[in-house]
């Protein structure tokens, strides 16, 4: 897995938390799973007030704890090279886009 950080002068900080832009390099399930889940941790930790605070964020856990579970598994799979026409990591003996990609298709709406 390779991830490239690049600046956009276009933007300034205007003292709240803004989420990074990310990209796929190529196009597959899995990757643009690990993504939409990383927006949606982000956004469950900038909701409402929490955008402006720093530091320790207290965030109920049933909304943030399945989305970090999920962003480990797909991390796991992203790191062993997994694609989504390949075995599923969880070890059903599916596919992943048949077993968790599907589940987190309808859910993460990728």
């Amino acid at each position: 897995m390779q991830i490239l950080f690049v600046p956009d002068p276009r933007l300034s900080y205007q003292g709240l938390a803004r989420d990074n832009v990310r990209l796929p390099l190529r196009d597959d399930q899995v990757i643009r799973h690990f993504i939409r889940v990383s927006e949606l941790i982000v956004q469950v930790m900038n909701r409402g007030e929490r955008i402006s605070q720093y530091g320790h964020v207290s965030v109920p856990a049933h909304e943030i704890v399945p989305l970090q579970e999920a962003c480990a598994f797909l991390g796991t799979s992203l790191v062993s090279g997994l694609r989504d026409h390949d075995l599923c990591l969880c070890e059903s003996g599916n596919k992943y886009k048949r077993c968790h990609g599907r589940g987190w298709s309808s859910v993460l709406g990728a």
